[in-house]
């Protein structure tokens, strides 16, 4: 990794003639900018984060990789108040499908490779859990649920 500067030309303090940083390919599907980011939109919804994301799991996590899987996963989970999601290696790469096969989102952007390791490396750590029915596959995030929990999920179940 390395940032050269020009200098023959004059430039601010913050401004650097950059190379791309080269990612090894299983990282990272692309490393192209797709566009800035214009900001979070105001009232476009939300999805509730478990303390245990930033208390626990940051803090554990080393790879960034991993990172995204989970909270992808997390995302259409939770923030979908789903208890699991049906997912393919390719949606968690490019993005969830609708029903009409539109994508929901733009994925984790990881290529292939990665994605399966990130998922073996989230199962190892005990982040998520897998489920296979035929050849559909269902994750969903660890959650320890309280005994009281229990009772009132049986009891609405």
């Amino acid at each position: 990794m390395s940032i050269t500067r020009n200098a023959n030309k004059a430039k601010s303090e913050h401004e650097t003639d950059t190379q791309p940083i080269s990612q090894p390919q299983h990282e990272a599907a692309s490393t192209e900018i797709r566009e800035s980011f214009a900001g979070f939109h105001e009232g476009n919804g939300f999805t509730k984060y478990n303390n245990a994301i930033h208390d626990e799991i940051l803090s554990q996590i080393t790879n960034l990789a991993e990172s995204k899987v989970v909270q992808y996963i997390y995302r259409h989970t939770e923030g979908f108040h789903q208890k699991q999601v049906c997912l393919s290696i390719e949606e968690i790469m490019s993005g969830r499908k609708r029903r009409d096969e539109e994508r929901m989102d733009r994925g984790t952007n990881l290529c292939e490779r990665s994605v399966k390791s990130c998922i073996k490396r989230a199962l190892a750590h005990g982040y998520i859990t897998r489920r296979q029915e035929g050849n559909r596959v269902y994750y969903s995030l660890n959650i320890v649920r309280q005994p009281e929990q229990k009772a009132v999920d049986r009891a609405a179940g």
